[in-house]
């Protein structure tokens, strides 16, 4: 900073526009998100020894490393009422 004559005091700066680079960080994260989901759920496809772990892994997996609130799995019944039943789920909700 420097004083003019009058007084005033004059700072000098540079300014950076991150917007870009905050946008791109946040894209990238979202990535490694989705590849990490996708990692954890390919694991439960090898490694449950059910139908029922399987989905219950692939939901916990959704919630935990997708960072989704919660994520659910629902089978349509052959029923004549076209039921619906809840076979998996994970997040705060349903705790």
């Amino acid at each position: 900073p420097r004083t003019l004559a009058d007084g005033s005091i004059l700072s000098d700066g540079i300014v950076t526009d991150v917007t870009e680079r905050v946008r791109t960080e946040r894209a990238l994260e979202a990535a490694a998100r989705a590849l990490r989901t996708t990692s954890r759920c390919r694991h439960a496809v090898v490694f449950a020894t059910s139908e029922d772990e399987l989905l219950r892994q692939v939901c916990d997996s959704i919630v935990e490393e997708g960072g989704y609130m919660m994520c659910g799995v629902l089978y349509r019944d052959a029923d004549a009422a076209r039921s619906v039943r809840e076979v998996a789920r994970a997040g705060a909700h349903f705790d």
